[in-house]
């Protein structure tokens, strides 16, 4: 069945002047602009090979048209997560087609979106940067102006588009591999209605939608670009990396569309003034810290709006991050219940299927409100982007350097660990240039392959993976490995550096230190020049050569020790401790230049 704009409010179409997009300098584009844009591409790809298309478009309003021009041409949608080469190089294996309004690598057919006028080829090369946007979208209207059709945009109708038109998602699944998520342009839709119910009250205050979040996101899509559509109000064409530039989008009436990967570095951020504070800001992706709520309120001029859902369900659930509590409240026409197997079961029209069991566990209030209890899949948020760690293993795996590999996640917020068993290449690399830069060079491989969240930031190499008696990997020993890098807390008023890295060596070990700025054995020592005091380095060596190699050195004990250069914090440092004979060795060496080196003698075999 087609239908026009599927449940959108009358009149969506006759509205032509209505602004749809807000560019970043100001300029609007009117939904007669939109419709004549999706109408003339969906004519072009209609008359391309193939029943799919990847999308991927920088620009909000690229994606919106690129979205309904595919659906309208009758071609499945295929939502790529970023353009990475190798995300593309795979998307390409089933698809031909790539529609952007770029020039992303992609081994097959594309079609660069045609907008709204766009310039043609004479662009004054040192000012492209500067006019990313009109090369793009054409030339604009002043601020705070829309700019009328030509009298062939007018005239075009909306072009009629099945509810059934298919769009594919994929997310991190559990076995390694991309998850795919296939659903309808008909969910979509059903999303923005039920989002535009949760903010009916609100929706008077409210004038453009801005943020953060990717709209190759679902969150992203789903807030940034179907809900205003749903609702008429614009949104904004960019979308900034950082929230510092975001803030140029905080407006009165705005909403911002966000995650805790940007509400939690507000440090540093001034108190927005009442005429730049939003309507509304919205955080998806993981639960928001109490104190990064509370923070985000003082500095941005409103409370949090949390919403919960997945890429598989869309938007179930909110809550306000005030005094009022943090339970989630499901969106209107969302039910949540128990099912027999005592997993959370979700209903809603815009779930494909119309019902769909969650990967989270949860305890059901007497109020119809529930309390979130954790994941029960090996898909971990990090920095609010959902990772599968058997994925970052698989990838780890391909690599010429590794043999095998477990990833975990530690600590709170969480951060990705890789416990890895090095080829024969690898090893070969590890013993000539060391630990830190092995572990550089696989994070720059995994880079072209992972987005940033999914890249490990701790690592230790072993020459084999802990295991079970029933040989399944014993990610309780692969914690273990890590726990050397939890503060010290034996004795009070001191503090260890970080460790990057550690590597056994003949009759000894090298520890990578990474010294913090903000050590505690800084504090009264050489004002104003912050170095790593001599006895820090002597109580360093004999903590650490107690641990890695078993030694229990009695104080008083003999030692000689010397001073050649400077040892100062926030950089790399190797620690070289060698045991022989009577005697524990050690140097601390910055680039393979000795810092300082010195011996300890060790008491006699058998004594403590």
């Amino acid at each position: 069945m087609s239908v026009d704009l599927f449940e959108w409010p009358d009149g969506w179409t006759e509205q032509r002047d209505a602004s749809v997009a807000r560019l970043a300098d100001g300029s609007l584009l009117s939904r007669g602009h939109f419709i004549a844009d999706v109408n003339r591409n969906a004519g072009c790809l209609q008359q391309l090979p193939g029943d799919e298309a990847v999308l991927f478009a920088r620009g909000l309003y690229a994606f919106a048209v690129g979205l309904f021009a595919l659906a309208a041409a009758g071609k499945r949608v295929v939502v790529a997560a970023n353009e990475l080469p190798a995300t593309l190089a795979q998307l390409a294996e089933t698809t031909s087609l790539l529609v952007t309004d770029g020039v992303p690598a992609f081994p097959g057919i594309h079609h660069r979106l045609d907008l709204v006028r766009a310039f043609s080829s004479e662009v004054d090369a040192g000012s492209r940067e500067e006019n990313a946007t009109k090369q793009r979208l054409g030339a604009l209207s002043r601020f705070g102006e829309t700019r009328k059709c030509s009298s062939e945009a007018g005239e075009r109708p909306w072009p009629r588009i099945k509810r059934a038109a298919p769009v594919r998602f994929f997310t991190s699944g559990s076995t390694g591999e991309p998850k795919r998520i296939d659903k309808q342009l008909g969910h979509l839709i059903a999303e923005g209605n039920a989002i535009s119910a949760l903010f009916a009250a609100r929706r008077p205050d409210f004038q453009v939608v801005g943020g953060t979040v990717p709209h190759h996101h679902a969150y992203g899509l789903a807030f940034r670009l179907i809900w205003p559509l749903v609702a008429g109000l614009p949104f904004m064409d960019d979308t900034p990396e950082f929230l510092e530039q975001g803030t140029a989008q905080f407006l009165a009436g705005a909403v911002f569309v966000t995650s805790p990967a940007h509400l939690n570095r507000l440090d540093g951020l001034a108190p927005l003034p009442a005429e730049r504070q939003a309507a509304c800001i919205l955080s998806a992706g993981a639960p928001l810290g109490q104190v990064a709520a509370e923070q985000a309120q003082r500095l941005l001029g409103c409370a949090v709006t949390e919403i919960y859902g997945s890429t598989e369900t869309g938007a179930l659930a909110s809550r306000e991050r005030d005094a009022a509590g943090s339970a989630w409240r499901p969106l209107p026409g969302v039910s949540v219940a128990l099912a027999p197997s005592g997993i959370a079961e979700v209903r809603a029209a815009h779930v494909p299927g119309d019902k769909a069991l969650l990967s989270d566990d949860l305890s059901l209030l007497p109020d119809g409100s529930f309390a979130l209890l954790g994941r029960r899949d090996r898909v971990v948020k990090i920095e609010a982007k959902r990772v599968s760690l058997d994925e970052v293993e698989s990838r780890l795996r391909t690599l010429d350097e590794v043999a095998d590999a477990i990833v975990i996640a530690l600590g709170d917020p969480a951060r990705l660990a890789a416990c890895v068993v090095p080829s024969a290449a690898g090893a070969s690399f590890l013993a000539n240039r060391g630990a830190f830069r092995f572990n550089r060079r696989l994070r720059a491989a995994l880079a072209s392959q992972l987005e940033a969240a999914s890249l490990p930031r701790q690592w230790r190499f072993v020459e084999r993976l802990p295991h079970g008696t029933l040989g399944k990997a014993s990610h309780f020993d692969v914690e273990k490995l890590f726990d050397d890098q939890r503060p010290m807390t034996q004795r009070p008023g001191t503090s260890e550096p970080n460790i990057a890295s550690i590597r056994a060596i003949p009759d000894g070990v090298q520890i990578d230190l990474s010294v913090p700025d903000d050590l505690a054995d800084l504090a009264g020592h050489f004002p104003g020049m912050p170095i790593i005091p001599g006895v820090t380095q002597i109580d360093w060596a004999i903590r650490l050569a107690a641990r890695h190699l078993g030694l229990a050195i009695e104080a008083g004990m003999s030692l000689q020790v010397k001073y050649r250069k400077l040892f100062l914090p926030g950089r790399l440092v190797t620690l070289t401790l060698v045991s022989r004979g009577d005697q524990l060795r050690f140097n601390y060496a910055e680039q393979g230049e000795i810092l300082s080196s010195g011996s300890i003698r060790l008491p006699p075999q058998g004594g403590a």
